[in-house]
Protein backbone atom coordinates (compact mmCIF):
# COMPACT_ATOMS: atom_id res chain seq x y z
CA UNK A 1 0.00 0.00 0.00
CA UNK A 2 0.86 3.74 -0.70
CA UNK A 3 0.86 5.94 2.58
CA UNK A 4 -0.19 9.18 2.28
CA UNK A 5 2.01 12.21 3.11
CA UNK A 6 -0.28 12.94 6.24
CA UNK A 7 0.31 9.63 7.99
CA UNK A 8 3.97 10.19 7.80
CA UNK A 9 6.23 10.56 11.16
CA UNK A 10 7.67 13.73 9.70
CA UNK A 11 4.57 15.30 8.93
CA UNK A 12 2.75 14.11 12.37
CA UNK A 13 6.35 15.73 13.83
CA UNK A 14 6.14 19.14 11.58
CA UNK A 15 2.35 19.55 12.60
CA UNK A 16 3.22 19.05 16.73
CA UNK A 17 6.51 21.44 16.22
CA UNK A 18 3.73 24.24 14.36
CA UNK A 19 1.20 23.87 17.06
CA UNK A 20 3.61 24.42 19.79
CA UNK A 21 5.12 27.43 18.21
CA UNK A 22 2.05 28.77 17.36
CA UNK A 23 1.46 28.65 21.18
CA UNK A 24 4.60 30.03 22.05
CA UNK A 25 3.89 33.12 19.89
CA UNK A 26 0.83 33.75 21.17
CA UNK A 27 1.66 33.07 24.78
CA UNK A 28 5.07 35.55 23.68
CA UNK A 29 2.21 38.03 22.37
CA UNK A 30 -0.14 37.92 25.32
CA UNK A 31 2.54 38.33 27.98
CA UNK A 32 4.29 40.97 26.24
CA UNK A 33 0.88 43.01 25.46
CA UNK A 34 0.27 42.73 29.55
CA UNK A 35 4.24 43.82 30.40
CA UNK A 36 3.66 46.97 27.91
CA UNK A 37 -0.06 47.75 29.45
CA UNK A 38 1.94 48.04 33.03
CA UNK A 39 4.62 50.09 32.03
CA UNK A 40 2.16 52.21 30.16
CA UNK A 41 -0.18 52.32 33.17
CA UNK A 42 3.20 53.40 35.37
CA UNK A 43 4.56 56.36 33.24
CA UNK A 44 0.96 58.10 33.29
CA UNK A 45 1.00 57.52 37.16
CA UNK A 46 4.26 58.64 37.15
CA UNK A 47 3.42 62.01 34.85
CA UNK A 48 0.13 62.44 36.68
CA UNK A 49 2.30 62.91 40.27
CA UNK A 50 4.69 65.23 38.50
CA UNK A 51 2.25 67.25 37.24
CA UNK A 52 0.63 67.50 40.45
CA UNK A 53 3.72 67.96 42.68
CA UNK A 54 4.70 71.36 40.46
CA UNK A 55 1.03 72.27 40.51
CA UNK A 56 1.44 71.82 44.56
CA UNK A 57 4.87 73.91 43.71
CA UNK A 58 3.35 76.73 41.79
CA UNK A 59 0.32 77.12 44.56
CA UNK A 60 2.70 77.62 47.08
CA UNK A 61 5.07 80.44 45.68
CA UNK A 62 2.19 82.22 45.04
CA UNK A 63 0.94 81.86 48.45
CA UNK A 64 -1.73 84.71 49.20
CA UNK A 65 -2.31 85.60 45.35
CA UNK A 66 -3.42 82.35 44.58
CA UNK A 67 -5.94 82.28 47.62
CA UNK A 68 -7.37 85.54 46.28
CA UNK A 69 -7.73 84.55 42.80
CA UNK A 70 -9.91 81.45 44.05
CA UNK A 71 -11.58 83.30 46.05
CA UNK A 72 -12.74 85.92 43.40
CA UNK A 73 -13.69 83.00 40.75
CA UNK A 74 -15.48 81.17 43.02
CA UNK A 75 -17.46 84.39 43.78
CA UNK A 76 -17.63 85.27 39.77
CA UNK A 77 -17.10 81.99 38.10
CA UNK A 78 -20.52 83.14 36.34
CA UNK A 79 -19.20 86.31 34.70
CA UNK A 80 -15.99 84.38 33.14
CA UNK A 81 -16.60 84.19 29.50
CA UNK A 82 -13.77 82.91 27.71
CA UNK A 83 -14.83 82.28 23.86
CA UNK A 84 -12.65 80.01 22.56
CA UNK A 85 -13.58 79.25 18.44
CA UNK A 86 -12.47 75.66 17.96
CA UNK A 87 -10.91 76.41 14.65
CA UNK A 88 -8.73 79.06 16.32
CA UNK A 89 -7.05 76.46 18.73
CA UNK A 90 -3.80 75.55 17.02
CA UNK A 91 -3.16 79.73 17.31
CA UNK A 92 -4.12 80.04 21.24
CA UNK A 93 -2.22 76.85 21.71
CA UNK A 94 0.82 78.33 20.32
CA UNK A 95 0.51 81.50 21.93
CA UNK A 96 -0.09 79.65 25.24
CA UNK A 97 2.99 77.78 24.70
CA UNK A 98 5.13 80.59 23.37
CA UNK A 99 3.67 82.40 27.12
CA UNK A 100 4.74 79.36 28.85
CA UNK A 101 8.12 79.22 27.41
CA UNK A 102 8.91 82.96 28.23
CA UNK A 103 7.26 82.98 32.16
CA UNK A 104 9.21 79.45 32.73
CA UNK A 105 12.03 78.99 30.47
Amino acid sequence: MVEKKTQTLGFKLSVVILNFLLLVLCSCGVLTYFNQMNSYRQQCETNLRDAGEYLELLISQDGEDFARYQAYFLNHYTEVNIPVDAKEYVSYRKDYERLFHTTYP
